[in-house]
C-alpha cells in the first residue's frame, strides 16, 4: 500500500513490532530488573521474551488503568518497566494514571504503543491512533518517539531506556525496508533526506514514506526539496530543525493525525520567526474517521499519500 521510491523497492523489509521486541529483549537479557507488562496483547516477539524471562513478562489482562499504576509501583522499586498494547487502549483508557502515576513522579516507564494513526484503520475509532500525540504532548516529563523504520525504532527503545523517565514510543504494524543504518547519526533525533534549496516536507513516522515518494515525483518536475523526519516529537530539536530548513522557500507538513492530535503546532512554534511562500499542513482535520477508515483510502481522501502531497505542492507553487 505504501509506495516506495526505486531506492527502497528491492530492499528487505522488517516488521516494526519485531524490531521493537528484539531491542526490548536485548535490554531485558542484560537488565534482570527490567519488566514487561501487557494488557492481554500478544506478539511473536513478546513470546520470545517470555521464554527466557517468564517471571518478568506480566499479562495484567484488560485493565489498562491498573497496568499503568502497577508499572509505576514497579518503577518506584528501581525497575525499568515496558508497557505494551494498542495505542488507543493503553493511552486513552489510562490517561489519568499516565499523568499522575508516571509523569508527575517522573518514573522510568516506557510505553510501547502499537497501531499508529490508521494502522488499525478498518477497526474504526475505537482502534485509531490519531489523537495520542496531542494528548501526551501536554504532559510534562513525557518524551515521545515516532520512528519511521525498524532501525530507528530499535534506536528509540534503547535511547528511551537510557532516559530513565516516562517515554512513549509509537509503533506501526507496517513491514517496510530500513531507511537508516549504522552510517546515520540518530542522536539529534531529527534527520533530513536531501537539501532544502527549494522547500521542505516535514513529517514523522510512517508518513515519512509519503514525503519521500512526493520528493521523487517533484524532482521529476525540477522542484527540489528535502524530507525532514522528526524521530523525537517531544522534546522537539528546534535548533536542528531550523538548520534543515535554512534555505527553504516553502514548508509542507504531513501528519497522520487529527487536526489537534499531532505535532504540527510544535513545528509552527519552531518556525514562528521565519517567512515562507507558504506553510501548508495536511492531516485528518478536526473530526473522527467513522466506520472502516482503511489507511490507503483515508490517505488518498485527505491527501496524505505521496502523489497527493506532490500535486498539492505543485498547485501551491
Amino acid at each position: 500500500m505504501i509506495k516506495l521510491t526505486e531506492k527502497y523497492q528491492n530492499k528487505n523489509s522488517v516488521d516494526f513490532r519485531d524490531a521493537t521486541f528484539d531491542a526490548v529483549a536485548e535490554i531485558m537479557k542484560n537488565d534482570s530488573e527490567s519488566v514487561l507488562l501487557t494488557n492481554d496483547m500478544g506478539a511473536f516477539g513478546l513470546d520470545k521474551i517470555a521464554k527466557f524471562a517468564p517471571e518478568r513478562v506480566i499479562n495484567v489482562g484488560i485493565t489498562e488503568q491498573n497496568m499503568m499504576s502497577l508499572a509505576a509501583g514497579l518503577a518506584m522499586t528501581g525497575r525499568t518497566v515496558f508497557v505494551y498494547g494498542i495505542i488507543s487502549h493503553i493511552i486513552f483508557r489510562s490517561l489519568e494514571q499516565i499523568k499522575l502515576d508516571l509523569c508527575v513522579q517522573n518514573l522510568p516507564v516506557i510505553i510501547l504503543g502499537v497501531g499508529t494513526g490508521l494502522a488499525y484503520g478498518q477497526d474504526g475509532p475505537t482502534h485509531h491512533g490519531t489523537e495520542d500525540i496531542g494528548a501526551l504532548r501536554s504532559l510534562p516529563n513525557m518524551t515521545i518517539f515516532n520512528p519511521s523504520d525498524a532501525f530507528s525504532i530499535s534506536y528509540a527503545v534503547k535511547n528511551a531506556y537510557k532516559i530513565k523517565s516516562p517515554c512513549y514510543i509509537r509503533m506501526d504494524k507496517a513491514v517496510l525496508p530500513d531507511l537508516y543504518d549504522n552510517t546515520y547519526d540518530l542522536s539529534e533525533n531529527i534527520l533530513s533526506h536531501g537539501e532544502s534549496k527549494g522547500g521542505s516536507i516535514i513529517t514523522s513516522g510512517i508518513t515519512v514514506w509519503s514525503g519521500l515518494y512526493a520528493q521523487s515525483l517533484l524532482s521529476k518536475k525540477n522542484i527540489h526539496c528535502n524530507v525532514i523526519d522528526i524521530l523525537k516529537i517531544k522534546p522537539l530539536n528546534h535548533e536542528k530543525l531550523l538548520s534543515f530548513i535554512n534555505h527553504s522557500e516553502w514548508i509542507y507538513i504531513v501528519e497522520e493525525s487529527a487536526q489537534n492530535g499531532g505535532f504540527s503546532a510544535d513545528i509552527c512554534i519552531a518556525l514562528r520567526n521565519k517567512t515562507f511562500k507558504f506553510i501548508e499542513i495536511v492531516n485528518f482535520k478536526d473530526q473522527y474517521l467513522l466506520g472502516s477508515a482503511e489507511r490507503q483510502w483515508a490517505w488518498k481522501k485527505y491527501k496524505l499519500d505521496g502523489e497527493s502531497v506532490a500535486n498539492e505542492v505543485l498547485s501551491l507553487l
